[in-house]
Parts: C-alpha cells; structure tokens; sequence
C-alpha cells in the first residue's frame, strides 16, 4: 500500500523571535518523497517503521512544535521534527512514521438496522489511502467480512443465500472548507465473491432475483462543535440489490465526548426503495446508541440497534403481481439487537 505523506502537518514557531508562538501560517517546507511504498503489511502484526525528511524551504529558521498525520491509519512514532529543535533555511528534520490498518470483531455485524451475520460475530478489516491537496484528501479503500443472510424459502425454514463474504471498494475526496468542517463525497461498491443462489437449492426454495450487489454514490458532513460532532449521510443507487430499482438512505446523528474518555454516539436513519418486494424489506426507519472508548490500543464499542419494522410486514406486489409479505425469520435480524466490538489499529 502506498499513502502520501504531505498531509503530515508540521506546527512551527518562529526562532527568530524566540519560538514563543505558534504562527497562523504554512512555512514553506517540502518533503522529500511524496509516498512510501509500505508493501504488504497484514492485518494483526505492526508495519515496520519509515521515515521522511522534511526540509525547510522558508527564508528563516523555525522550531517544529508538534507533528501529525490526518490519515488515522498512519501513527506518527518519532523523528528529529518531534524534538523542537530549530530548522535553518535549506536544513531538514525527520518524521517517522507506521502503517497500522485496522481490525475488528464484533457480536453482530449490522448494518442500516439489519444484521448481516445472522446475529452471529464477524471478522472485519479496513484498509484506506490517502493523498492531501492542501484541504482536499482523495481517498480509495477497501473493507471486508464475513457475513450470513437469513434467506429463506416460503416456509421461512431454508437459508438460500451462500455469500459468506462481503468485500466494499470505496473512494471519494473529504474537502475541509473551515476548521472542524468536513464535506465528504463519493463512490462504493458492496460486492458478494461467487454471489449466487446456494447450489443446494430445491423447488420449493424461492430463487434470488437479480444479484445482491450493487454501487451507490454518497455525501457525508460532519461538524465538531466542541460539545460534540454532528454527522450526516446521503447514499443514492439507481440499481439497489436484487433488482429492487433505486434506492436511497439518509441518516444523521451525533458524537458527544462524556466522562472517563468515552464517546456516546446516536444516529437515526431511513432507507427508501422502489421495489419492496424485491428487497425483501419495507421502507424503514433505523435507530441505535453506542458507547465506546479506547484502551489499551484497542477501541471497546458496545450498543444497541433497532427498526420499526413490524412481522409480516407487507411488501408490496411481487414479480408475479402477487401480495408479498415479510418472513417470519427475517424480522428477528432487523429487530431489537445489541452487539459488541473490538477494533485495533495494528
């Protein structure tokens, strides 16, 4: 994997007045590679350690006071421009630097209300790259796990579904117009390898319509207001899974630092789509709480996660014309559920 490094942000004072302040604007600096090449780094074992010089390209001297990255997934672990010492003109300092892409277990993977686990835990990984423009950072990557769909036949017995993993592919350009404001847009693929009915499939199994995957474009903005962080989201697909026509999911919610380092977030959304029937769902509301906090290393997150959907709930008329009706075994995944993760950056 590869990542540019010129989102590295390095804070200066300036030496000719005693480094007693922080100065409000960028002195001129220049890295000397734009992106390192980490290779193949494996979920669960640290990455080795890099490092970059960053030389100043100012007509004076300055004193680096703090250095960071905006990319989560790369920790800045040392270097000479963490230690405060003066600069001069045409002189460099270090940053080093590691990759840790990240990993999670949870109780129950869920997603938009809807546990995709069949209430059972997942493995999860996400990787993602990074290059920053000034205030714009394009961005690709990818996320994984193991998932289990509660299909079943009219008789709301027999599983039919034999994806076992999801892979999404994403990517998009995060814009910060203002301090503490992020716009966000862009593209995702969710993707089932070897989708398909289960090959153990009989007459009385009703068969998949259409193909489970599908592609959405999406607008994200979040906004840290100090007390707390308001985010919202919009994701927009004119070709919904199974053949179920366009699509559209909007939620909001926000982020509230509370005592002891932990962080209390809500969101409330609501997924629309043209053909019920299809989908196998009707139209939805979707709610849920969670606390989390980080120890160790590791993120501890346990919540709660709800819908409004009610059993038997109907669907509209079917490919036949006929009235459809929500299975009996699917309204427990989309009911009340809690679940628990551990996630870390490795």
């Amino acid at each position: 994997a590869a990542t540019d490094l010129a989102a590295t942000s390095v804070m200066s004072g300036d030496a000719s007045s005693g480094g007693r302040h922080v100065v409000l604007h960028s002195r001129p600096a220049s890295l000397a590679t734009s992106s390192l090449d980490v290779g193949m780094v494996v979920v669960g074992l640290p990455g080795p350690e890099w490092y970059v010089g960053v030389r100043n390209d100012g007509p004076s001297t300055f004193l680096p006071a703090e250095v960071s990255s905006d990319d989560e997934q790369f920790a800045v672990t040392g270097g000479t421009c963490g230690l405060g010492l003066p600069v001069p003109p045409g002189e460099s300092c270090t940053v080093y630097v590691t990759f840790t892409p990240t990993a999670t277990i949870t109780s129950n993977y869920i997603f938009r209300g809807i546990s995709q686990s069949n209430k059972a835990p997942a493995v999860q990984g996400n990787l993602e790259w990074t290059y920053g423009i000034g205030r714009f950072t394009p961005y690709l990557g990818a996320f994984a796990s193991n998932v289990k769909f509660a299909g079943a036949d009219s008789t709301g017995r027999e599983p039919y579904y034999a994806q076992r993993v999801e892979l999404d592919l994403f990517g998009g350009v995060r814009y910060e117009p203002i301090d503490k404001l992020i716009l966000d847009v862009g593209f995702i693929s969710y993707i089932y390898p070897g989708q398909e009915a289960d090959r153990r499939a009989t007459a009385s199994i009703t068969p998949l319509t259409g193909s489970p995957q599908w592609n959405e474009v999406y607008g994200k903005v979040s906004y840290d207001f100090g007390l707390a962080t308001a985010v919202g989201s919009f994701f927009y697909t004119p070709a919904f899974q199974a053949a179920s026509g366009s699509a559209t999911y909007l939620e909001g919610g926000l982020d509230v630092p509370v005592p002891f380092d932990f962080t209390l977030s809500g969101r409330v959304g609501r997924q629309n789509v043209q053909r019920n029937a299809n989908f196998g769902w009707p139209d939805y509301t979707t709610w849920n709480v969670s606390l989390a906090r980080e120890i160790i290393g590791f993120t501890l997150a346990g919540g709660y996660s709800d819908t409004n959907i009610k059993r038997r709930a109907g669907l509209g008329n079917d490919l036949t014309n006929a009235p459809a009706n929500l299975g009996g075994d699917q309204y427990s995944i989309a009911s009340g559920q809690f679940f628990f993760s551990v996630s870390r950056k490795f």
